[in-house]
């Protein structure tokens, strides 16, 4: 997914801080040939069906392909498939259900983009002209001025990172014990849990140790049965695949990101960049599980009437 369009600020907002309202939207150099491709099939179409990521942002670059669009051909009926997966059956419905487009969504990416510009600059400027003389920066600037950026995103997040290390860093290990019980049959193992987990005494917990290794015979004094129902897991919003992909496999959001655009792009998954944990309820599981197990063992998929 790419942006058509870019926005900054104009050159002369270096020189002139005060010109901060004057924001340009322009093409973007490598996008020209696009621009210019999309001309060309305007002009002789009727129709523009836009399949842009279901998305704020493909939102947002559906709005920027229409207003190319509409600049060479105006009398076009423009419309929009909605999907969340890359199969057949949800392609076919999104081609069967097309719908308007939603102008509020592009908007909104609109103002967060301008937001994040005039914020960034405004800070980037402030800290730079009050921390480079402050600071002794041991590093190259290969002959330009020496800018110390601000992102609105990317900066909360590094004090978010900061704040873990230092809490790391004044961490003062503690010695712990506990007490481990099990009981080995024919049928198996049983584990039972200390109700008192663990203590951080040493003499309390040999006492405790040797009170049991010297009463060695356990009485069980209540027997509970329960059922428990294993639920399918909820699907994943973008930040909780990451949160769960960097703490189980150390991989990181961009590795993440890429295998989950690989997976979608294959049919395997739903579209990875959302913020909901439900699925739409065009989503055919039962053909992804039966494509997972094609592809893992072919011999491990039953027919079932």
């Amino acid at each position: 997914m790419f942006f058509v369009f870019v926005i900054l600020f104009p050159v002369v907002f270096e020189v002139n801080y005060h010109l901060m309202n004057l924001i340009l939207v322009y093409v973007i150099k490598d996008k020209l040939d696009i621009r210019k491709t999309l001309e060309e099939e305007a002009r002789k179409c009727q129709w523009l069906v836009l399949w842009l990521d279901c998305d704020r942002e493909g939102e947002n670059i559906a709005y920027e392909v229409v207003e190319v669009c509409l600049n060479v051909n105006s009398r076009l009926n423009i419309w929009r498939a909605r999907f969340s997966s890359l199969i057949d059956r949800e392609i076919h419905q999104a081609a069967q259900q097309l719908a308007r487009p939603n102008q509020l969504f592009s908007e909104a990416v609109d103002v967060r983009q301008e937001i994040d510009l005039r914020i960034g600059a405004s800070f980037t400027r402030f800290q730079t002209m009050l921390l480079k003389d402050a600071f002794d920066f041991n590093f190259s600037t290969d002959g330009r001025n020496l800018i110390l950026s601000y992102g609105p995103c990317q900066f909360p997040t590094l004090g978010f990172v900061v704040e873990r290390y230092w809490e790391i860093q004044a961490h003062e290990p503690e010695e712990l014990w506990k007490i481990q019980c099990s009981h080995t049959t024919d049928e198996g193992t049983a584990n039972f849990n200390w109700m008192r987990g663990h203590l951080f005494d040493y003499t309390c917990a040999v006492l405790l140790y040797e009170m049991c290794v010297e009463e060695s015979t356990a009485t069980v004094t209540k027997v509970k049965k329960q059922e428990k129902l294993k639920y399918p897991p909820h699907p994943l919003n973008t930040i909780e695949l990451e949160k769960r992909a960097s703490r189980y496999f150390r991989m990181s959001s961009e590795q993440t990101m890429k295998s989950a655009e690989d997976l979608y792009q294959s049919g395997f998954i739903s579209y990875p960049r959302t913020e909901t944990d439900s699925f739409s309820t065009r989503t055919d599981l039962h053909v992804g599980i039966l494509l997972l197990n094609l592809n893992h063992d072919p011999s491990s998929v039953m027919c079932h009437s």
